[in-house]
Order: structure tokens, then C-alpha cells, then sequence
């Protein structure tokens, strides 16, 4: 009875063995052609900013070489292998989209512009342009750098930070000019100072207007870009643009700071002991020369260091009680330089304003050299219709 049983159910468990197995098999193979079915994908590529089509967009399957491009409206079609594929959108100047598929068979996508700094608006002779559009040589500084200046002079601002021009102040007097050079010197007679223009009206290098009112500075180097000046610019232009007033809520202002300049590298003079020695060996080689009689003269410090410099109120002794007069102290200080500056501006549709005021003290390394300075500014756009436009 058992073996019967062993026989008879054995061939019933093999059957429902192999039924399975052909279930499992079937379901894989109707399952694969429905993953990797193709599908007819459609839509269009637009700017996110205007809504405008984009004409010739790449549309492409991610990690394979099946593509597209959109057309003059901006629409395209693509036979995409793969209903769970990646479809990357590009086009130059626009940010990069990946969107997967997943079984759609419209797809409508919106890039946004990619912003770089070479869409930065530089200033030229003949209006303003973008860096990327640019073909001459100009260098551009703007309002954050400049207004970092610690100086009387904003035109400082540009030392060692535009390429191939060279900043040098005049002297070590307090608010005293630069002199500055584009690309080297470039005449050995005639002036080699660059062309230096304030809001179109011509300025000195001397600029004592306050560096938080400067917007930018555009410097001109090569011949296309100073054609319009001519001659005048065959140095180099420079150009400074200054803040405008703009329409909206009212702005204020206010920047200060506090500097010092102190004496560096001074002589290092013979003061004190070996400064008298000097003096009394040279008073007894004189006194032994005249008599005759080497070594017998023994001068001392206060017979000879008796000469005194007056400076105005006080009488200053080389030699008093052994204290010395350190010369160097006497004409030197370790200067400050204080800066005060506010700003309003504001305005409405019509009319805008900027009003600035601006007052610098500073002290020189020499004593008594100083500069007190105080300026204003005022700028008053006013707009009588869409072609007239006045301006003081």
C-alpha cells in the first residue's frame, strides 16, 4: 500500500512542478517587451522668462545617441526607445533639465537662463555692453571694490587691480595727486596721464568726490575701444560713472572710516652716546693738531655740545644732562585719516535724486601737513516724456 501510494503521487507533484515553471516563464517573457517598449514622445521647449519657443534646443536620451533638435517654434518629436528613459534638455545659455519619461508622451519644458558673470554691463565710448560681447581691452572695477578705498583719493581704488596700469601717488603729502600710466610710458616729451572722464565731463586725477557715490570705473586700453576720443585717448581712458538716483523707496547712506599712516624704513642716525663721542674725538684731534702735543687733550661734552636749534617756541639742545634730541621724533607722527560720508537717494517714475555729502581729515606723516576737505553733490534726473529726458 505504501509503495502505491509512492508511485502515484509522485508523477502529481512533478506536474505542478513544471506547471509553475511555465507560469513564472510566460509572465518574464510578456513582462521584458512591455519595459523596453518604445514610445512617441512630444512637446516644446520654451523660456522660462518671455514664454517664447526656443529654436534648435537639443532634446537627447540620457547615456545613449538617440536625439533631436526643436524647431523654429520651439516644438520637436522624438521616437524615445525606452518608456522609462531620461530625456536631457540643453541649449546654450540656458541651465541643462533632466526629466524622465516615465510613459509620457507629451512633455512641455521651461529653461531658465543661466546668469555668469560675463553678462556683467561695462561701459564704453559709445554706450554700455556686455562682457561676453566685448572684443577690446577694458578692464571694469565696481562700487563695492571702490568704496573700500581708504584714501583722500578714490582713484586709488585701482592700484594693483586693474592689469597693466600703474597707480603711483605723487608724494607723502596729505591729499596729494597720482599719476597714473596705462599699459607703460608712451611718450618720452609729452604727457603720458590717460584721458579721465566723470559722467562725460572731463576730471583730473585729483578725484575728491566720495567713493561710495562712484558706481563703477571702466578702463579703455587698446584702439577700438577709445576710437571715439581720438588722439586725446591715446593713453587710456578712464571712465567713472557715479550712482543715479532710482525710482522707489527712499535710500540712506553712510560711510565712514578711521586710518592711520605711520613713518616705515626710518634712518637709523647716530643719536645718543656714540653721536657725542664723535663730537668730542673730533674736538680733540683739532685742539692736539694746533698745539702739537698728541693725546694731551681731554675736552669734555659740555664744553662743545652748546649749540641749540630754535622751531618756533621751543629751544631744542643737542646735549642736556645727558639726554639726547632724537631728530627723526621731532619731524615725524604717525598721522589719522578720518572719513564721513552719507547718501540719499530715492525718487519716483517722473524725477529721481542722489544728494551726497562728504568730509575727510587727514594727517600726513610730517607733522603740521594736514587736509580738511568737505564736498557735496547733488544729481537731479527729471523725465518730461518718453524721448525727453534733463538732468543737473
Amino acid at each position: 500500500m505504501t509503495n502505491f501510494m509512492r508511485r502515484t503521487l509522485k508523477p502529481h507533484w512533478i506536474s505542478m512542478v513544471r506547471m509553475v515553471g511555465l507560469v513564472v516563464a510566460a509572465q518574464l517573457v510578456f513582462a521584458f517587451p512591455a519595459l523596453s517598449q518604445a514610445i512617441d514622445v512630444r512637446g516644446k521647449v520654451t523660456d522660462a522668462q518671455t514664454g517664447e519657443g526656443i529654436p534648435g534646443a537639443t532634446i537627447s536620451v540620457k547615456g545613449g545617441t538617440i536625439g533631436t533638435v526643436t524647431n523654429f517654434d520651439g516644438t520637436f518629436q522624438l521616437n524615445v526607445p525606452d518608456r522609462n528613459s531620461v530625456l536631457v534638455f540643453s541649449f546654450v545659455g540656458f541651465s541643462t533639465q533632466e526629466i524622465p519619461v516615465n510613459g509620457q508622451p507629451v512633455i512641455n519644458v521651461a529653461l531658465e537662463s543661466a546668469f555668469t558673470e560675463i553678462d556683467e554691463v561695462v561701459a564704453i565710448g559709445y554706450g554700455v555692453v556686455k562682457k561676453k560681447d566685448l572684443t577690446g581691452a577694458v578692464s571694469s572695477l565696481k562700487s563695492d571694490e571702490i568704496a573700500k578705498t581708504t584714501s583722500s583719493n578714490a582713484m586709488q581704488a585701482m592700484q594693483a587691480k586693474i592689469p597693466g596700469m600703474d597707480v603711483l601717488q605723487a608724494s607723502g603729502q596729505s591729499g596729494a595727486p597720482v599719476r597714473i600710466t596705462v599699459r607703460g610710458q608712451r611718450s618720452i616729451t609729452a604727457s603720458n596721464d590717460p584721458l579721465i572722464l566723470v559722467d562725460g565731463v572731463e576730471y583730473g586725477s585729483t578725484l575728491d568726490i566720495n567713493p561710495s557715490d562712484i558706481e563703477s570705473m571702466d578702463v579703455l586700453k587698446d584702439a577700438s575701444s577709445t576710437a571715439i576720443y581720438g588722439t586725446r585717448g591715446a593713453n587710456g581712458v578712464i571712465l567713472i560713472t557715479t550712482k543715479r538716483g532710482k525710482a522707489g523707496k527712499t535710500k540712506v547712506n553712510f560711510n565712514s572710516f578711521l586710518s592711520s599712516n605711520t613713518p616705515t624704513n626710518v634712518p637709523k642716525v647716530m643719536y645718543g652716546d656714540k653721536e657725542v663721542q664723535r663730537l668730542i674725538d673730533r674736538a680733540n684731534y683739532q685742539a692736539d693738531f694746533a698745539s702739537g702735543n698728541w693725546g694731551a687733550s681731554n675736552v669734555t661734552p659740555e664744553s662743545i655740545l652748546t649749540q641749540s636749534l630754535q622751531d618756533g617756541t621751543t629751544e631744542m639742545q643737542i646735549y642736556n644732562d645727558k639726554s639726547y634730541t632724537d631728530w627723526a621724533d621731532i619731524i615725524l607722527q604717525t598721522g589719522f585719516t578720518q572719513n564721513y560720508e552719507a547718501s540719499v537717494m530715492g525718487g519716483n517714475e517722473k524725477t529721481t535724486f542722489n544728494i551726497s555729502l562728504g568730509t575727510m581729515f587727514e594727517e600726513g606723516i610730517m607733522r603740521n601737513d594736514e587736509l580738511d576737505r568737505y564736498n557735496s553733490k547733488v544729481t537731479i534726473d527729471h523725465k518730461i516724456s518718453e524721448v525727453f529726458k534733463v538732468g543737473t
